[in-house]
Formats: structure tokens, sequence, C-alpha cells
């Protein structure tokens, strides 16, 4: 990684800012600071800024496992 993690911290919280959706914000910080999709998102998903859409995005994820398995009992 060529930059610092306060460095992209610092850049995820100003796309939010800006009202950069998630997609964007890790394909930004990805060309940004040169790294991997991997490190990007890793990045992103350990970002304190994001935190409240990472766990949105948690629960629904758990939902849809959750009604997928509810189907699949029935």
């Amino acid at each position: 990684m060529n930059k610092s993690l306060p460095e992209v911290e610092l850049r995820l919280a100003e796309l939010k800012q800006s009202g950069a959706h998630a997609v964007a914000a890790i394909k930004a910080i990805r060309e940004e600071f040169q790294l991997s999709l991997g490190e990007a998102k890793l990045q992103f998903a350990q970002s304190p800024t994001w935190a409240p859409e990472q766990a949105a995005a948690e629960q629904l994820h758990q939902q849809i496992v959750d009604a997928s398995h509810a189907e699949d009992a029935n």
C-alpha cells in the first residue's frame, strides 16, 4: 500500500461526505492508493466512517440468508 491507513480513512470520510456510495468509495481508494481489490475492500470494511453502512449490509445479508434457509425448509 502506498499510503498510510490514516490517509485512506481520511479519503473514505471525504468520499462519504461527498455522497459516494460504497462501491464508488472502494473503487476510488483502490485506484488512488494503488490497492488490490481485496485490500481496498478490507480498508472499507474496517473504516469507522462507513461502519453504519457495513452493519446495515451485514444485517441485510443475514436476512437474505435466513429467508433462503426458510424457503429451503418448506
